[in-house]
């Protein structure tokens, strides 16, 4: 709809009409052609075309920054500036100032980018938010506008009262301002009824007033009179008071957005004029401020509202500039509120008496009346200070809106687009800061505007104002709707935030309410229900009529449910049709709900819909609806649980869904579970019991013991459930061909029972294992039977004897309950424990019988059973056992003491004379019996307690036995190891058998025989005298401190017990993950054997044989005068051969990484000290021992035996390349001998040369054999060794030498220590500052030599010396430890740990591999520069998006060009052999293919048929097949794409960025706290030094090392040191040095070429400089070896130092060589 602004020119009409124009304040009352239409009926005659066409048109100045600026620039400024400034301060001020521009600066960007999406309409501001935000929100800061405006005039007109008075002499009290300011609020009424013009035609005339009064206050300075009223002086505001004062000298910037009509470029007019108007004011009050706070004192300021004008030096101007900006912002505010009434009342917001204007410019006279009387009320407060607090929270208000109008344009509304685009968020910003800024003012405020705002937004959503062209709102629902789905999509929620999303299938919602009912009942206030009426129509052709599915009856509507009618051919298959399409991503359908298919007739189809949805994976539930009872009062759920299903969780939910609801909030929930198994009940209670306090369900638990009855379920049912209102119960699994039998029995079932849901859980929940099955029962303890009791010795005197026999039933009775309900259940538990054991051994063995083999993957296997039963017993049962020895313990206690309690208070007794005597008895007892029940207790558990760790020691034992039996490294035969494990299983498994039946047995006994005792003692005290005398010694006896330490170890019993139960079954389970491991490890150094064999002796063998071959057939031809057939091929050694053993070691290493990554990484087990002691400690709360089990794995497995294999490898081809070089000189000897015999045409020497050789050929064969047997057994030793470590005793044995993967937690410092600290810091820091000053003098001398040497060395020694440089000192090298140096030299942490530093790189992987997938495919290339991380970062993404399943492909160590040596490496890789088309062809589909550093495949000058060439196009061929991932120096990348095709055969290039200090920071340390080395940094052990210190030089780290993580770590590595103490250090001052200028530029160029192909062999470095000679190859190869720039290889290969690379890639790329 076309807009245009009233003004704008003369509307031609037919009765002529006149508008006045007000350049200033037309933002306020611009009107579209509808509302003009709607004002004047006599219709579209008066609308302007060529007058319109012909008017003026406004730029930025004119028409947005003059009418905004003269509305900042006001009365705030003249009257109250000063005053801020006084009461804030500078720094005080110009917080003010920046944070109301920040609010002004946020809403003056949103204001501007809507202004620029299309024109606003009358009301400015309001239309703007009543077009966006609606009209009920639009209207209700319409009227908070409207008023704020109003009386915005009244603060106008009080300021320039002020002002005026006092410039005249007038009276300045309350009064006064009143008067004044009500006089000339009449007379700008009657100048706005009379003509707007005058006013609109002053505003450059003010601007200039402003301008001018502005310089004369700034060419001003101290005032000449400084009267500083008393009673002002010592008041304090607040600030929020003062900025609640200013504020309204930001606002006013609105004033031009309504121009947009009338601007010649309204998209750039608009921003440029309101953000320039805002920049000006803040520069002016931020320059006023410092201003004055520069030249007047603070007093002054504070008393004194005309500073202004005091301290300019031309007061006029001020007058004038104040007059000026007071009266025409007041006159704008007089113009401006009435036609923001008048646009409210045309939407029908407001009354329409406001809409009807007067004269020909259609003047809001009804609503400039009410504005006046606003704006009167505001001057009858008289009050600048207070009517400013008003206005500025009214403005905060509009502004708040304004920012969120336009943040949720721009986010959600597809229609707005803006010519000038401001970020959303900084309306975000604006609007929070806004109403922080409200909150902050004054809270009350707040709450009452928005509470009038939200008053009159409620009352127009009443009244349903609206508008025709709708509003952002809809596009906000929709835009989190879809932001909801989208996250709903990828964040997988918990299960215990389940919510039912349920297809309904009511039938038809009038015959079946009932189910419409239940289902929202279960859906709540989160869930939704979809309810489905399915008409079938057997004739239906189309099954889902579109015209028909829509149904929103009142039913529905009053539950809240969405309705579809449907019309099918047949029900269930409509059913199963709808739940397999219906829904969408994130918000997909959970659970089907229907009734019960009762009268079906077709059972058969049913029951097949049902297996249906549930292969669907959907929650299914069936309601039987009882019509006789219905829900009954709705007082009662049953549940029914039966054996092992997830039924339980689903359960659950619905039943705290269904308590929610109102009808059901009283309800009792009862779980009802039928035992059939001898399961103690209490177990399962307390079992049952953890599930409900999980899911936050109170409920009734019944456990219905059935094992002897067996009694049917559903004959249970009926009797227990009969009074329920609801009643749960699982579906059965449904056997094919039994579906009609299945209705059949629930039809019985339901049929005799009350309303019954039929539920059947999805697998989003988990299997509920409550324990049920038979356990082993054995009788444990028969008191009476039992030989070991002691007997009881009954006194003669009777009554003694009755005391002594109730006393000794009373306390068997105690003991017999507490071996009942506790002791007992736990030995049958362990009993069964046992058994599982011994079946988990059992089955392994029958397995291997038969298979008739052993295999690794068997016996990892079953490690993973026996791992997971463990874990299962410490998960599910140790919890319920240990709450039954507390209440057990707790029982026997009381049991006692009521034992006790039932003593006579006296007993009679017959003197030595046969007089008898009353001795009292009770009393005296009750003092010591009670400590002697806890002593005797006491010891009793402390025996249960370590006759229980004991089995799990001896289970652990034994299972290490077994395993070391059936490990497969002997070479018996099958037969004898398995009659052997066999033998030893039956022996071990009945010792453990012995040790759970006296695990209980023989404390009993012994508390037993301690109650024996006590009543023969009792017994033997027949006299008087001798029982009041024991009755003394025995209260001396259990003394009260010894009865204390009893009671808390009775106490703390349970819980220490499932602890230390807990630790030994991890302990158990630790040593089978070791156990694995170990056997995973054997399995990969035998195949590293087995390939270490191939390539050594096979290969040499193979070359022996081939030699002993000829020598034959040499000899047979002389033999038989065949000398013309003489012939003997050149022998060739094949260098690449005995390259293999490198990928060899990668591939162990690589295994071993793998094999470890399971192990956990930190683990808590009971340390060597409290097993040791355990019997005493077991109740102390001994701190476990944490270990971090999988670094410790991995620090053995490297320092014990992969850096073993290392040196062992080097050592063997130091043996072999020898014998290598014999066989060679064998051939060469051949070949020359006969060719010499062909020539001299003898053949005599030929003889005696093949007679040689073939002796030759016999020791070289055995000396081969030899060498790499003593390999092997050196291996095997260290190998042995290695296992043995490998042991959860080792481990825990040594867990102090390895204290840096050991943490066990201790009590904090003392006083003492920590005083001692901070003593040696303070010396600390006094030596450092005296040991700087001087090492600074140091430094100055030392560069001057530096230099001096520097000029006079060769460009060998400047390499020599920069090499030693950026390397580890000699000291590090030798005292620091292997692993150390390794962690900062490229060994790889764990790669299954996710790192962050690179998901955006991670991420890019991933879409190159979903972009491979629909493309051509190719490979994926990782680069970077030296030292990056590009080996890393290749193995952690192929382990984080591959799992780890890779094959690598690894070139020879001075690199290949022959395409022979690229088939050999992909034949190591694949283990296969053949050509590398046919190698990739038969590889399984998806194989992942690693190649690390393509470079050296390639040579500079190479064809494209050689190994690069053919790389490239394997990998285009195959890349849509395979996955290849490359790695490549990101500047060999460039010179390899000018030279070959590399970016054709590649489908995503990811290049490798630098860390951040963060992720730098948080990967070296992680390296160093892994090594264990501790460091001292700056004098200060590394725990002692501040964060502050660290932060220091991690920050000079990575900038020395520009986030390079490789050379990071070597730089680390390099400023290592030890001292004399053995102390290791870390130098601070990390640097980096610098590459030394080099005279002979040939160093350049070969340096040059040695980096881009990363490493040549001896012969390809003479070939790359062919034309410089081989003298001269030779040469420069020895000095390359003298500078130390290379890495030592056994071999003739050049390799530069991984530091040294990265040096030279930032010379070269500086010197512009690459």
């Amino acid at each position: 709809m076309s807009a245009f602004t009233l003004g704008s020119g003369l509307l031609r009409c037919r009765k002529p009409l006149r508008i006045a124009y007000n350049k200033r304040f037309s933002a306020l009352f611009t009107f579209s052609v509808a509302e003009i239409l709607r004002i004047f009926p006599e219709g579209a005659d008066f609308l302007p075309s060529a007058t319109m066409s012909r008017q003026k048109k406004f730029r930025a100045f004119d028409g947005v920054f003059t009418p905004s600026i003269l509305t900042i620039l006001g009365v705030i400024m003249y009257m109250r500036m000063g005053w801020v400034v006084g009461n804030a301060g500078l720094w005080g001020s110009i917080i003010i100032v920046v944070i109301a521009h920040v609010i002004s600066f946020s809403t003056g960007l949103s204001i501007s980018s809507i202004a620029t999406d299309k024109k606003v309409g009358a009301g400015g501001v309001y239309y703007v938010l009543s077009r966006s935000l609606g009209l009920p929100i639009g209207g209700a800061i319409g009227l908070t506008l409207f008023v704020g405006t109003a009386l915005s005039i009244a603060l106008y007109l009080v300021g320039f009262a002020e002002s005026f008075n006092a410039f005249l002499g007038l009276n300045t009290d309350i009064n006064g301002m009143r008067s004044t300011g009500s006089l000339f609020l009449f007379l700008l009424m009657v100048l706005a009824f009379i003509s707007t013009s005058v006013a609109i035609k002053t505003q450059f005339f003010i601007l200039a007033a402003i301008v001018a009064s502005l310089v004369v206050i700034f060419m001003g300075g101290s005032p000449a009179e400084a009267a500083i009223p008393e009673t002002l002086v010592s008041e304090t505001v607040p600030m929020e008071t003062v900025f609640a004062i200013f504020f309204p000298a930001v606002t006013g910037f609105t004033a031009g957005i309504a121009m947009s009509g009338d601007l010649a470029d309204p998209k750039r007019d608009i921003p440029v004029g309101t953000i320039a108007a805002i920049v000006v004011g803040f520069v002016v009050y931020i320059a006023l401020a410092i201003f004055l706070y520069s030249n007047v004192d603070l007093e002054i300021l504070r008393s004194d509202y005309n500073i202004l004008r005091k301290i300019s030096i031309w007061a006029p101007a001020v007058i004038a500039g104040i007059w000026g900006a007071t009266l025409s912002s007041a006159i704008g505010g007089i113009l401006g509120a009435p036609r923001i009434l008048q646009a409210m009342s045309l939407d029908r917001i407001t009354p329409r008496i406001f809409a009807k204007g007067s004269g020909a410019a259609n003047e809001p006279r009804n609503g400039l009346i009410l504005t006046i009387l606003i704006a009167e009320g505001g001057i009858l407060i008289g009050e600048l200070d207070l009517i400013a607090r008003i206005v500025s929270m009214f403005y905060l208000a509009a502004y708040g809106f304004i920012n969120i109008a336009f943040f949720l344009e721009s986010w959600a509304s597809s229609d707005f687009k803006p010519s000038f685009r401001v970020s959303k968020w900084i309306g975000l910003v604006g609007f929070m800061a806004t109403f922080a800024v409200m909150f902050k003012l004054d809270m009350l405020a707040m709450v009452a505007a928005l509470v009038v705002i939200g008053g009159v937004f409620l009352w127009l959503q009443r009244k349903q104002v609206s508008l025709g062209t709708g509003d952002v709102w809809q596009s906000v629902w929709s835009t989190v709707v879809k932001s909801g789905l989208k996250r709903m999509e990828v964040t997988e929620d918990h299960k215990r935030n389940w919510k039912p999303n349920i297809m309904l299938f009511s039938g038809s919602s009038e015959q079946r309410p009932h189910l419409i009912e239940f289902g929202k009942t279960l859906a709540g206030q989160v869930g939704m229900v979809t309810n489905f009426d399915l008409v079938e129509n057997r004739q239906s052709k189309v099954l889902f009529p579109k015209h028909k599915q829509k149904v929103n009856d009142d039913l529905l509507q009053k539950y809240g449910v969405f309705g579809r009618r449907i019309e099918v051919s047949n029900v269930y298959k409509g059913i199963e049709t709808i739940a397999t399409t219906f829904g969408f991503s994130g918000l997909e359908p959970n659970t089907v709900l229907m009734g019960w298919a009762k009268n079906t007739q077709d059972p058969i189809w049913f029951a097949q819909m049902t297996e249906r949805l549930i292969d669907l994976d959907y929650n299914v539930l069936y309601l039987d609806y009882d019509k006789r009872w219905g829900f009954r009062k709705r007082e009662q759920i049953d549940m029914w649980w039966r054996g092992i299903s997830n039924n339980a969780e689903l359960m659950l939910h619905l039943a705290r869904f269904i308590g929610a609801s109102n009808e059901w909030r009283n309800a009792r929930v009862r779980v009802l579970l039928v035992n059939d198994f001898n399961v103690d009940r209490r177990m399962i209670e307390k079992r049952i019991q953890a599930l409900l306090d999980e899911f936050r369900v109170e409920a009734e638990i019944k456990v219905i013991n059935n094992a002897l009855d067996r009694t049917p379920f559903y004959d249970l049912m009926k009797t227990m459930s009969a009074e329920a209102d609801l009643i749960f119960i699982g579906i059965p699994n449904i056997q094919t061909g039994t579906e009609a039998t299945f209705v059949k029995q629930t039809n019985e079932l339901v049929g005799l029972i009350g309303t019954t849901l039929l539920v059947k859980a999805s697998s989003t929940f988990e299997t509920t294992e409550l324990g049920l099955k038979d356990l082993e029962q054995k009788q444990i303890f028969e008191p009476g039977k039992n030989q070991a009791l002691d007997d009881l010795q009954m006194p003669k005197e009777s009554q003694l004897a009755e005391v002594v026999q109730a006393l000794d039933s009373g306390l068997e009775k105690a003991m017999d309950q507490l071996s009942a309900r506790a002791l007992a259940v736990v030995q049958q538990h362990y009993q069964q424990w046992v058994v599982d054991q011994e079946s988990a051994f059992k089955a392994i063995l029958d397995s291997a019988a038969e298979h008739q083999a052993l295999s690794v993957p068997m016996l990892v296997g079953h490690l993973e059973d026996l791992l997971g039963r463990s874990a299962a017993f410490r998960h599910q049962e140790l919890d319920s056992l240990s709450q039954l020895l507390a209440e057990a313990l707790e029982q026997y206690l009381t049991s006692c003491e009521q034992v006790l309690e039932a003593l006579p208070h006296r007993v009679v007794l017959e003197n030595g004379a046969g007089r008898a005597k009353k001795v009292r008895l009770k009393r005296p007892v009750l003092k010591w019996a009670r400590r002697r029940n806890q002593m005797v207790l006491q010891e009793v558990l402390l025996d249960f307690g370590q006759l229980n760790a004991r089995l799990m020691l001896a289970t652990r034992q034994l299972a290490r036995k077994l395993h070391q039996q059936l490990e497969p490294k002997s070479n018996r035969p099958l037969a004898v190891l398995l009659e052997e494990a066999t033998t030893q299983l039956e022996e071990g498994f009945e010792q453990l058998r012995q040790q759970v039946e006296g695990m209980v047995e023989k404390p009993l006994i012994r508390l037993r025989n301690e109650d024996r005792a006590l009543c023969n003692a009792l017994s033997r005290q027949e006299q008087p005298a001798n029982l009041s005398k024991w009755l003394k010694q025995e209260k001396q006896k259990w003394g009260r401190k010894a009865a204390k330490a009893a009671a808390q170890d009775i106490q703390a019993f349970s819980a220490s017990w499932k602890n230390n139960q807990q630790l030994f079954h991890r302990n158990f389970e630790v040593n089978q993950q070791l156990t694995h491991t170990s056997l995973l490890l054997r399995s990969g150094k035998t195949d590293a054997l087995n390939a270490l064999s191939e390539v050594y002796v096979g290969g040499l063998t193979t070359q022996m044989e081939s030699l002993g071959r000829a020598c034959h057939t040499l000899k047979t031809q002389l033999e038989n005068g065949a000398t013309e057939a003489l012939t003997m091929a050149p022998f060739q050694r094949d260098e690449e051969d005995l390259d293999n053993t490198e990928s060899v070691l990668w591939h162990f290493m690589e295994q071993t990484g793998r094999i470890t990554s399971p192990l956990p990484v930190e683990v808590e087990l009971m340390d060597q000290a409290t097993r040791r002691d355990f019997r005493a400690l077991q109740t102390k709360g001994q701190p476990p021992l944490k270990l971090s089990l999988l670094e410790i794995a991995d620090y053995l497995v490297d320092t014990q035996f992969s850096q073993t294999l290392e040196n062992e490898l080097i050592r063997l081809r130091q043996q072999l390349n020898p014998l290598s070089g014999q066989i060679f000189n064998i051939g060469s000897l051949l070949h020359y001998g006969v060719d010499a015999a062909e020539d001299a045409e003898s053949y005599e020497a030929l003889s005696s040369i093949l007679d040689k050789s073939e002796e030759q050929l016999a020791e070289l064969e055995q000396e081969v054999s030899d060498v790499f047997t003593a390999f092997q057994a050196e291996l095997e030793e260290q190998f042995e060794a290695t296992e043995s470590a490998l042991t959860i005793d080792h481990i825990i044995a040594q867990a102090e030498a390895l204290s840096q993967y050991v943490r066990k937690e201790s009590r904090r410092r003392g006083i003492v220590a920590w005083r001692r600290k901070l003593e040696e810091s303070v010396m600390m820091q006094w030596e450092r500052l005296r040991d700087y000053a001087a090492q600074k003098q140091e430094d100055v001398a030392q560069a001057a030599v530096e230099r001096r040497e520097q000029a006079l060395r060769s460009d060998r020694d400047r390499l020599r010396v920069f090499a030693k440089a950026v390397g580890p000192v000699q000291s590090v090298r030798e005292g620091y430890p292997y692993y150390y140096r390794q962690l900062f030299s490229g060994k790889h942490l764990n790669l299954r740990t996710r790192s962050e530093s690179r998901d955006a790189e991670l991420l890019q992987v991933q879409e190159a591999l979903e972009d491979r997938k629909q493309g051509p495919g190719g490979g994926i290339l990782i680069t970077g520069e030296a030292l990056s991380g590009k080996s890393y970062f290749l193995e952690y993404a192929t382990r984080q998006i591959f799992g780890g399943s890779y094959l690598k492909v690894i070139p020879p160590q001075g690199g290949a060009t022959s395409p022979r040596a690229l088939q050999k490496a992909f034949e190591q890789a694949t283990g296969k052999r053949g050509v590398l088309s046919a190698l990739l062809a038969e590889s399984p589909d998806s194989t992942v293919f690693l190649l690390e550093d393509i470079e050296l495949w390639w040579q500079r000058g190479a064809d494209q048929g050689q190994a690069f060439g053919q790389l490239l196009e394997a990998v285009q061929t195959f890349g849509k097949r395979h996955v290849f991932l490359l790695s490549c120096n990101l500047n060999t990348l460039k010179v390899l794409r000018a030279q070959s095709p590399v970016d054709e055969a590649m489908i995503a290039t990811v290049i490798l960025r630098p860390l951040s200090l963060q992720h730098l920071r948080a990967a070296v340390w992680a390296r160093h706290k892994t090594g264990g080395v501790p460091l001292y940094i700056g004098g200060q052990s590394e725990e002692l030094v501040r964060m502050k210190a660290w932060d220091q030089l991690f920050g000079r780290l990575h900038r020395q090392s520009d986030g390079n993580i490789g050379i990071a770590l070597r730089l680390w590595l390099a400023h290592l040191r030890t001292n004399g103490q053995g102390r290791n250090r870390l130098e601070t001052k990390i640097h980096r040095p610098d590459f030394p200028v080099l005279d002979d530029a040939k160093w350049y160029f070969i340096l040059l070429q040695l980096y881009l192909h990363r490493a040549l062999t001896h012969r390809r470095f003479t070939r790359l400089f062919a034309s410089e000679g081989a003298d001269w190859a030779a040469g420069r190869i020895k000095e390359l070896q003298r500078s130390q720039l290379l890495v030592p290889h056994e071999r003739e290969v050049l390799e530069l130092k991984p530091e040294v690379r990265y040096y030279l890639g930032q010379l070269f790329t500086e010197k512009g060589m690459l």
